[in-house]
């Protein structure tokens, strides 16, 4: 997927996602890690989970349709 398109999607997405309520995982991303991923939230103005999620979304959806 062109990383444009899944920036695009991960903006918009984070809309949608705050209705849904579900509880996520632990993960140890590492100082680096986190904080660009803080970054990116923070710049875009959106919650990190959402960018986790419409990330994982994606990587599946492309997976199981090949």
């Amino acid at each position: 997927m062109d990383i444009n398109i899944l920036e695009k999607n991960i903006i918009n997405n984070s809309r949608q996602y705050k209705n849904n309520k579900s509880t996520m995982f632990g993960i140890n991303l590492g100082v680096e890690l986190n904080q660009r991923l803080t970054d990116y939230a923070i710049k875009h103005g959106i919650s990190k989970s959402s960018v986790v999620k419409t990330l994982l979304k994606t990587y599946f959806d492309e997976k199981e349709n090949s």
